[in-house]
């Protein structure tokens, strides 16, 4: 059955610890339905972001 939850997250160190995007220790990023919003401003160099999928089922569009 498709669906889950959808999590956005970001490294520093090149995908070796991979975090969620926490401003002020707020989750962002996370989705169950369809999310459409910019939740983050990248000002770091470097950084990376991972879309953690639960399974094959969800789909999915990043764009930036």
């Amino acid at each position: 059955m498709a669906g889950g939850t959808a999590q956005l997250l970001r490294s520093t160190d090149g995908g070796t610890t991979r975090l969620p995007l926490t401003p002020a220790g707020v989750v962002l990023g996370t989705y169950t339905r369809q999310g459409v919003d910019q939740p983050w401003l990248e000002t770091e160099a470097g950084a990376t972001f991972y879309l953690s999928l639960p399974n094959a089922g969800i789909g999915y569009r990043v764009s930036q």
